[in-house]
């Protein structure tokens, strides 16, 4: 959910694919989904901290964090200058 207005940022559905490309490194790509149509929004490539169970990486220089809880992820995106620019919640499918 978009949390700065007006921004290119829309309330959508999101999809997200979590790769993992090393030991406690993930590739994680973004897409929206428009009608039937997936367009790819970005990778982050962010690690995985296992005491935390959370996820944390970079999107350009925005920071994700997300954190891990019975199979659900959520967290946010917030902009260089700290702003919460999107909350995020994800269930596995």
């Amino acid at each position: 959910m978009c949390q700065v207005r007006p921004s290119p940022c829309q309330d959508e559905h999101a999809l997200y694919r979590i790769t993992k490309i090393a030991p406690n490194r993930y590739r994680i790509d973004g897409f929206r989904v428009v009608g039937s149509r997936e367009l790819f929004m970005g990778p982050v490539d962010a690690t995985f901290d296992a005491g935390r169970q959370r996820l944390d990486g970079l999107a350009g220089v925005a920071h994700l964090r997300l954190a891990l809880r019975s199979g659900h992820l959520s967290g946010t995106m917030t902009n260089a200058d700290g702003t919460v620019y999107r909350i995020i919640e994800l269930t596995k499918r």
